[in-house]
């Protein structure tokens, strides 16, 4: 991951909806616990993963997995 995905990650986003998911960022296996609400979890090809939490408006969560699978 490179700095400007994040940018292009916001900036996409912002043209897409009103704001931000809560993002939690951890490698795989380390032990770190997900809190326990609905969602949905994602994996792409290769070694990105993504959960969305019910909370998030379909609109957001849509921007995000178009972001993602373009990758």
């Amino acid at each position: 991951m490179t700095v400007s995905l994040i940018y292009r990650w916001r900036r996409d986003l912002r043209a897409a909806a009103n704001g931000f998911a809560q993002v939690l960022v951890a490698p795989a296996g380390d032990g770190v616990a997900v809190p326990a609400v609905p969602a949905i979890e994602i994996e792409f090809v290769g070694s990105a993963c993504v959960r969305i939490p019910a909370s998030v408006s379909p609109a957001l969560a849509a921007a995000v997995v178009e972001v993602l699978a373009r990758r």
